[in-house]
């Protein structure tokens, strides 16, 4: 971990660190004497810092103060950590531990798994959340571990370990992040593969079980992991723009036999093969993509544990029909997608167990008919009209726009009779403009 570097601390003044320890403690001016110097003196050992007051003051059982007190008390050595932060880390480390949910715990350690300063999309953080398995399978459906996430992130928005920047999107203070680097320790690591001392750490490390990489494309799959306990690995890549399509060694996944989530983001597109490399990923739950032109996704079809495929500004040959084999794959995700051949609706209605629906501006010129299955959660979007994805089931649609299509009638007969919202422009038959 990086600890030469200035990290600028979110501090409270005394006086409003005691205000908000009251806040959060409900003590009041009628409280015992006892109660409010216990609370003063565990106030001051909070260090003015939010996230320590929030988690340690909402303690239920005030009987475990003189246990609260005596553990920040407590001298402790960290190596690689600054003097003037090892207070501050022992408080963010005793506020973790406190959390005492697993689940909160475990979202809190994988924000650290994004780029500094970025701001987290909360929809992101259900996929991988899921693919981690951080809710060991507790969940009936994908809208539930949707729930089951959001319960959690308001935890650590509460609890001052994450910053709410929209409904949509949380941040990580920089402290907070390195502290998270220091809890995961080396199970949880962020790398630059510019970097050759931290590539070569990654290579030969084979504790890391949850990694994030930024660099150049060809560094990353050039690299020879060790990643017998690798889970997660989330990909931030610089694409190269004079190279020709570069085919991803089938001995790179041979490699990562446990990983459930992989998340790929390149900066520009990147023309990319995982045709046959990505075959050996029996225990894939989740894969996210963005910026690349795929071609061939056939081999998709043989991930037996697959449950979401999403796709973002990616070019593929055609949504292939080995994705209607796929027994567990409940959620599919195509926005701004180029999709050059066949109608991929055509796929879409035979997936038997499909959840969740959202196809956002990846129409192409032979969908001329749309059917859908029958989904817990769908939003089908055409056009620039500004789009609430807040609502389960929406149709959003402008068929002005591009090539000519129509909806099925048993599928617009479906949409009529369950979505939230509905807005068509332009349809066969003469439909202008309804809403439900």
């Amino acid at each position: 971990m990086d600890c030469d570097k200035g990290i600028e601390l979110y501090l409270l003044s005394e006086e409003d660190a005691w205000i908000m320890f009251k806040m959060y403690a409900g003590i009041s001016s009628s409280s015992s004497k006892t109660l409010i110097g216990k609370g003063c003196k565990i106030a001051k050992e909070c260090k003015q810092l939010p996230v320590a007051i929030a988690v340690i003051a909402s303690c239920d059982r005030v009987h475990e103060w003189d246990v609260i007190l005596k553990s920040l008390k407590k001298p402790v050595s960290m190596q690689d950590v600054d003097d003037d932060m090892v207070e501050v880390y022992k408080c963010l480390k005793f506020s973790y531990d406190y959390l005492k949910d697993e689940k909160v715990k475990g979202l809190f350690l994988l924000c650290l798994l994004f780029q500094e300063d970025v701001e987290i999309d909360v929809e992101t953080l259900v996929r991988i959340c899921t693919g981690m398995g951080i809710f060991r399978d507790d969940y009936c459906s994908y809208n539930d571990a949707r729930n089951q996430v959001v319960v959690a992130k308001n935890k650590l928005i509460d609890s001052c370990l994450l910053l709410e920047v929209n409904e949509r999107n949380v941040k990580m203070h920089d402290w907070a992040r390195d502290g998270a680097q220091w809890i995961g320790n080396k199970e949880f690591r962020a790398v630059n593969l510019s970097d050759k001392i931290e590539k070569s750490m990654i290579e030969w490390e084979t504790s890391i079980r949850h990694l994030l990489c930024e660099g150049d494309i060809m560094d990353m799959f050039s690299c020879k992991l060790n990643g017998s306990k690798l889970e997660t690995l989330i990909v931030f890549a610089n694409g190269c723009q004079d190279c020709e399509c570069m085919e991803v060694p089938s001995s790179f996944f041979e490699n990562l036999p446990k990983l459930r989530t992989f998340n790929l983001s390149c900066r520009d597109e990147l023309p990319l093969s995982l045709a046959h490399s990505i075959q050996s990923l029996t225990n894939i739950r989740s894969i996210l993509i963005e910026t690349v032109d795929l071609g061939d996704i056939s081999a998709s079809g043989n991930l037996p544990s697959l449950e979401a495929l999403d796709l973002y500004d990616c070019t593929i040959n055609e949504l292939p029909s080995e994705i209607a084999k796929l027994e567990k794959l409940k959620l599919l995700f195509l926005q701004d997608c180029v999709i050059r051949m066949k109608n991929p609706f055509d796929i879409i209605e035979r997936c038997p167990s499909l959840e969740e629906l959202h196809f956002r501006n990846s129409f192409n010129g032979f969908c001329q008919e749309i059917t859908l299955p029958e989904l817990q959660r769908y939003l089908i979007y055409k056009g620039r009209c500004k789009l609430n994805d807040s609502l389960s089931k929406s149709v959003n649609f402008d068929a002005r726009r591009g090539n000519e299509c129509f909806f099925s009638k048993e599928t617009f007969k479906y949409c009529m009779q369950t979505t939230k919202f509905l807005w068509l422009n332009g349809m066969k038959g003469g439909m202008e403009k309804s809403h439900a």
